[in-house]
């Protein structure tokens, strides 16, 4: 069992669970720009969060004193992951701005463990290696810009991005498949009912103007 995937899909979850709760009683985040400022700020720090993930593990791994070697609980993660951080950190400034490319992550995962992991298990640190700074601050405002469509896009953003710090969200279909379809069927279902709510009030207008 991954005991990773499991902490994070519980943390998913609750923080799942606390955004769909804020999202649709906060009067103020009825306004899809206050959504997408307040859904940014989170993403934001979950990127930051998610990207210095090594410092993080290996700070509380020394704190707790946990007997069981840091790389046993990371699961290959850690080594990569150390790997990685090597290279973002000794880059030069072009690098840090633009990332190795798309694929570079992968590639490097896959040296590292000796092809036993083909992917690093960390979006938001695979963006940063791959497309740099720029890169993970443009796609960091565009999944806030989208899911800030709806406050249920909102929530499924907060918790999948949470997941992304220990999964490859971004490629497995069977992710993406359900995040568009309840996307999609969150708009419509904001869409319709804004249209229920202002019904009275057209009709009011254009009686009227008759």
């Amino acid at each position: 069992m991954d005991i990773l995937r499991w902490i994070y899909g519980v943390i998913a979850i609750l923080v799942g669970v606390v955004a769909l709760f804020l999202f649709r009683k906060a009067a103020a985040l009825k306004e899809k720009r206050n959504r997408f400022i307040v859904l940014l700020v989170g993403l934001a720090v979950i990127n930051l969060t998610a990207s210095n993930l090594l410092s993080i593990s290996e700070y509380l791994h020394q704190k707790l004193h946990i007997s069981v070697h840091i790389e046993e609980i990371m699961l290959g993660r850690h080594a990569i992951a150390v790997e990685m951080a090597h290279d973002i950190d000794s880059r030069p400034l072009v690098k840090s701005l633009i990332g190795y490319g798309p694929g570079s992550a992968n590639a490097l995962a896959t040296l590292v463990s000796d092809g036993t992991l083909k992917e690093p298990h960390n979006d938001w640190l695979k963006i940063l290696y791959d497309y740099g700074i720029l890169g993970s601050i443009i796609i960091t405002v565009f999944i806030a810009l989208v899911f800030s469509s709806s406050t249920t896009g909102a929530v499924i953003a907060l918790t999948n991005a949470i997941m992304m710090t220990a999964d490859n969200v971004v490629i497995y279909l069977y992710y993406q498949f359900p995040i568009v379809l309840m996307l999609a069927y969150s708009v419509m279902r904001e869409s319709r009912a804004s249209e229920t709510a202002n019904a009275p009030e057209a009709k009011l207008i254009k009686a009227t103007q008759g």
